[in-house]
């Protein structure tokens, strides 16, 4: 019997062998394939290399071709130069010999005249005389004659030589471009095979050291199976050599019985499953850990094997198959960790392929700059080539500028006008003509402007929308004063044409026009101008940001589509649905900061545009493009802060008290097909001198003083208004087309006196609408009980004793409306004001 259980352990350490060499044999497969895969990415490189020695080929061929049409235009250029300069040397000659010879044969006439002149007197001074005389005036008028034919043809063929040198001067600067446009395309060319091949070199970087790290990490794998095999070898030896001394087992049970052996070989075969399900649930990569549980399983195993040869000393072949369902465990249990290991190296494997196709896909799509400046240099989809405005917007002609030259009247045209200037009329003489020319151009500005507005508001009227002319007086001076408050917001209950006032407006107008929906989830300037895909590689470019640069941008023979010379509106519709000082911020930032500066200088800002990487494309926000707002309050908007409404104006549009019909749209009012230039509408703004500026204090003193009073007040309850706002109010006032019109047109025959109360008069409803648009959108949220009652109540009295030659402010009763409806809080929530002006100019 014993011999037969010898055979059959023989037989299954050779089985354990064939085994081993099995696995042994997959690693060298994978090895064989891993170097085969290794060798495919090597001739993929390798066909990747011939590829781009083809482009640097044919950027030689490219190369060598500019280089043979530099060496045939070189000889043309210098013989065309000295074509040239033998043309100019033979026509100097020539010019010279024709003068010599004029003047020869002029002293050779004159010669032969004196001849025969002195030949006639000597034969008859008296007789003759007469006769002689009438005989040498015709022969000088003769010579004069034939002198003068002479030098018009000189003359003809000096301004033909001339002409030709222009020609051929014209020709050498052509060629001389030429040179350089080739000389910058080799650069370029140049500079675009050193990028391609520092990229060329960083993939081969890149692969070479993913390929060792991949071939370092199998190895060490490899050596690891190695180690186990030896291992496995050992073990085999020690199982021979226990298997010799097996006779010397039988004398140690000393007649143990078999039962407590085969328990203990239970109890040890337990713990020994429980030590390696404990290690196959630490990571692989835990050396430490996995060191001390071998040392535990092989402890465990030596134990193990004691017991066994106990047992097979008492059991003989009757508990041989217990102890082949141990080593069957055991076996099955190294399989399992083989097949762990195999599929680990095959996901790692896998994953360093994906890693390898992703860098690949990313050099293949990495975008150069110049394919990123591309993709916003296109211009957006309303403004195309068939699209934009190409014939300016001309509202005075020739004539009407004569004709109101001739009809100005000799005054001065600006404020100057208190009684002290009456004295100084000689001062007013010496510079009559300088105002006059002031009052003419000043004049054409404002008729214009009047002729232009009148034109809109009747389009927007016959179009079958009816807005106080109010509210387009002061969205119209809103846009005007950019400069100070560059954005216009539009407030009030939907439906009240807050949208479409801004796109009538500039349809009826002859301006460009975008509307830009916000979206609630808009927290940064990206949303509005775009953002780098990382996964394309590509700049994705909004069509805000190609209308701006496409607003900036010079026309040129690349680039017909410009709107620099055009004036632009955005819209910016339901801004509050987001935190406008969120997407906004730098925009409002920037464009404040523009003020008082230059256009085109190094001082001016400029909005950095991240296009991926480091690169980046400096915006430019010009003044011929304004900002438009419109805002909803309700449960789903964002209130403004005072930074925005700081550099706002906040038109509201009141609620209707009367509704009107429109059962169709007029499509019969065409849009106006030329557009407004922005030389026009820059001189639609007032530009006051020094004079002009120390004139007009006094009339706006009683403005600044009450705005001064309100401020003192609020400011008890921690509220305040800088001078932003104040210089604001200002330059809303004085550019206030009524006002405007006033200070430009004054009639030759008003005083003084008449002047400023007429001037009081017209500036009364645009301070009004600043009061509402600047002052009041601070007072929201104050509460109306305790002490800020008696705040709210202070100024109410102040706007209410409010008089100025003769003139009071009208928005007492909004005021109180503000306080009684606003539910304990201060709230701007009607506009009556403006109904009561309309009532009054329709005399209800």
């Amino acid at each position: 019997m014993w011999p037969f259980t010898n055979n059959k352990r023989e037989k299954q350490l050779v089985e354990r062998e064939h085994s081993i060499k099995s696995k042994e044999e997959r690693l060298e497969d994978e090895k064989d394939l891993l170097e085969q895969r290794k060798i495919e990415f090597e001739q993929y490189r390798d066909k990747e290399n011939t590829a781009i020695k083809d482009e640097f080929s044919k950027l030689d061929d490219a190369r060598t071709v500019f280089e043979m049409k530099r060496t045939e235009y070189e000889p043309k250029f210098q013989e065309a130069i000295k074509g040239f300069s033998a043309r100019i040397k033979e026509n100097e000659a020539d010019i010279q010999k024709r003068n010599s010879e004029i003047t020869v044969e002029r002293q050779e006439e004159q010669k032969k005249f004196a001849e025969r002149l002195h030949e006639a007197h000597q034969k008859s001074e008296r007789e003759h005389e007469e006769t002689l005389f009438v005989q040498t005036t015709k022969r000088i008028q003769e010579t004069d004659t034939e002198l003068s034919s002479r030098r018009d043809a000189i003359a003809q063929k000096e301004a033909e030589l001339r002409q030709r040198e222009i020609i051929l001067e014209q020709d050498r600067d052509k060629l001389i471009q030429d040179r350089k446009d080739y000389e910058q395309k080799d650069s370029q060319l140049a500079a675009e095979r050193t990028i391609v091949s520092s990229k060329m070199a960083s993939l081969d970087e890149q692969a070479k050291e993913l390929a060792d790290a991949k071939i370092k990490e199998l190895n060490a794998r490899l050596e690891n199976y190695k180690e186990h095999q030896e291992r496995l070898s050992q073990e085999r030896a020690n199982l021979e050599i226990r298997l010799i001394a097996y006779e010397e087992i039988k004398h140690r049970l000393n007649g143990q019985e078999p039962e407590s052996i085969l328990v203990e070989i239970q109890s040890l075969t337990r713990q020994l499953a429980e030590a390696r399900k404990t290690l196959q649930n630490y990571p692989d990569n835990v050396e430490e850990e996995l060191n001390r549980k071998q040392e535990e399983i092989d402890s465990l195993s030596e134990q193990l094997e004691d017991s066994r040869y106990k047992l097979v000393a008492l059991q003989k072949l009757a508990n041989s198959g217990e102890l082949n369902a141990v080593h069957n465990t055991s076996l099955e249990t190294q399989k399992n960790i083989l097949e762990q290991d195999k599929l680990r190296l095959e996901t790692l494997n896998a994953e360093q392929n994906e890693t390898i196709k992703h860098y690949r896909e990313l050099y293949d799509k990495e975008a150069t700059l110049e394919e990123k400046l591309n993709s916003i240099m296109a211009p957006h989809e309303n403004f195309t080539e068939d699209k934009i405005r190409k014939e300016p917007l001309i509202l005075v002609t020739k004539k009407e500028v004569e004709d109101s030259v001739e009809s100005v009247p000799e005054t001065d045209s600006d404020i100057n006008q208190n009684s002290d200037n009456a004295a100084n009329t000689d001062n007013a003489d010496n510079t009559s003509e300088q105002n006059q020319e002031r009052a003419v151009s000043g004049e054409e500005a404002i008729n214009d402007e009047l002729l232009w507005l009148d034109q809109v508001c009747r389009k927007i009227a016959d179009y079958g929308l009816a807005f106080s002319p109010r509210i387009i007086k002061a969205f119209h001076t809103a846009l005007k004063t950019a400069e100070w408050s560059p954005l216009a917001v539009l407030a009030g209950v939907s439906g009240t044409g807050k949208s479409e006032l801004p796109q009538l407006y500039a349809k009826f107008g002859g301006i460009n026009f975008v509307n830009i929906p916000v979206q609630p989830n808009w927290d940064s300037q990206e949303a509005l101008l775009g953002y780098y895909n990382t996964i394309s590689g590509k700049f994705e470019a909004q069509p805000l940001l190609k209308y701006l640069i496409q607003s900036q941008k010079e026309n040129s023979e690349n680039y017909s589509v410009s709107l620099k010379n055009q004036l632009n509106i955005i819209l910016l519709d339901e801004m509050n649905l987001a935190h406008i000082e969120q997407y906004f911020a730098e925009f409002l930032s920037k464009l404040e900061e523009r003020r008082g500066k230059d256009e085109g200088t190094p001082q001016y800002p400029t909005l950095a545009v991240k296009l991926g990487g480091t690169d980046s494309y400096p915006l430019a926000l010009g003044r011929n493009v304004l900002w438009v707002g419109t805002m909803n309050q309700d449960e789903t908007t964002k209130n403004l802060s005072d930074k925005v409404l700081d550099r706002g104006i906040v038109i509201n549009f009141p609620r209707p008290n009367e509704f009107k019909r429109r059962i169709k749209i007029n499509k019969e009012v065409k849009p106006e097909e030329r557009y407004l230039p922005i030389e026009t509408w820059e001189g639609w703004k007032v530009n006051f001198t020094d004079e002009q500026t120390a004139a007009s204090e006094k009339v706006i003193a009683p403005y600044k003083q009450l705005v001064e009073e309100i401020n003192k007040e609020i400011s008890n309850i921690g509220r305040a208004i800088g001078h932003r706002v104040w210089q604001s109010i200002e330059n809303y006032i004085w550019n206030y087309p009524d006002v405007r019109q006033l200070l430009i047109s004054k009639s030759a025959d008003m005083n003084d006196k008449e002047f400023i109360a007429e001037l009081n008069k017209r500036i009364d409803p645009a301070f009004e609408d600043q009061l509402v648009q600047k002052i009041m959108p601070k007072l929201r949220g104050i509460e109306t009980g305790g002490e800020s009652k008696k705040v709210l109540e202070k100024i109410s009295s102040i706007i209410t004793s409010f008089t100025n030659e003769g003139h009071n402010i009208n928005i007492s009763k909004d005021f109180l409306n503000a306080i009684t409806f606003g539910d304990g809080q201060f709230l701007w929530v009607t506009s009556e004001y403006l109904s009561m002006e309309q009532d009054k100019q329709e005399g209800r």
